[in-house]
């Protein structure tokens, strides 16, 4: 007989996943446009309030990766979830350009730690007779958000305000940060041995040698990816062709 697969932390944490997912996807294609239309803001400096998030979402991985066992898996996500949260509504009252790549920096940061978390989470929750099923269905979520992300920030970029994005991106991250509550996360308990091995600043504790190959891929895959969705929004507005851009996205 399998084992379960489908518990409610699973389910949990996959959806938490997909919603910070699709948030990121949503606002990377969209706040350029914000960007642009609300402080002229030149296409080079359009792309930095759209990038830049990443540069956060990158120090907070290192961050969260360093800490999450020593600090707490569960910590670190609600941590990451309130950060980001606390972000969501700070787009409301960015009121300058400065501003708002203060304030993309702080929701790259927190998205960084909330999905390290995630990742951590869920290697934990689904059974290892089931391992590749559970990643494969997990990574699912991540696809979807893909597509649906750019398509609902276009469709709302057309019909309404730049405030009804900030509130769809806050009532999607408001509900990760309640599902985050109720997981129940088997937490490590770490030797004083490794709690000071963990203290010292050594690459290793920072990345794994083994994982570079297929990270550099990676890399290079979301760098043609990013380059796209961060443009396309203004392409396609320039040309009338803003439907089928949601579509292609």
């Amino acid at each position: 007989m399998k084992e379960k697969l489908w518990t409610k932390d699973f389910i949990s944490v996959t959806t938490t996943n997909f919603f910070l997912m699709l948030t990121f996807y949503l606002l990377m294609v969209t706040i350029s446009v914000f960007s642009a239309n609300e402080f002229h803001s030149t296409e080079s400096q359009a792309g930095l309030a759209s990038s830049i998030f990443v540069i956060g979402a990158l120090v907070g991985r290192l961050f969260g990766g360093r800490y999450v066992e020593s600090i707490g898996r569960k910590k670190i996500l609600l941590i990451g979830l309130i950060l980001i949260v606390i972000s969501s509504v700070l787009y409301f009252g960015v009121n300058s350009f400065v501003l708002l790549i203060a304030n993309r920096l702080l929701h790259g940061f927190a998205f960084g730690v909330a999905g390290t978390a995630t990742g951590t989470i869920i290697a934990q929750v689904i059974p290892k007779s089931r391992s590749g099923e559970g990643i494969g269905y997990f990574a699912l979520s991540m696809t979807l958000a893909t597509a649906i992300g750019p398509f609902v920030g276009i469709f709302i970029l057309q019909r309404y305000s730049f405030n009804i994005i900030f509130v769809f991106c806050l009532i999607c991250v408001s509900i990760s940060l309640l599902l985050a509550l109720f997981i129940k996360v088997q937490e490590i308990s770490l030797t004083e041995e490794q709690i000071e091995e963990m203290k010292r600043f050594r690459l290793s504790n920072f990345i794994e040698p083994k994982s570079v190959p297929i990270t550099l891929v990676a890399t290079v895959t979301a760098f043609c990816y990013s380059g796209i969705i961060s443009f396309l929004t203004f392409f396609s507005t320039e040309n009338h062709l803003t439907e089928a851009a949601s579509f292609f996205l």
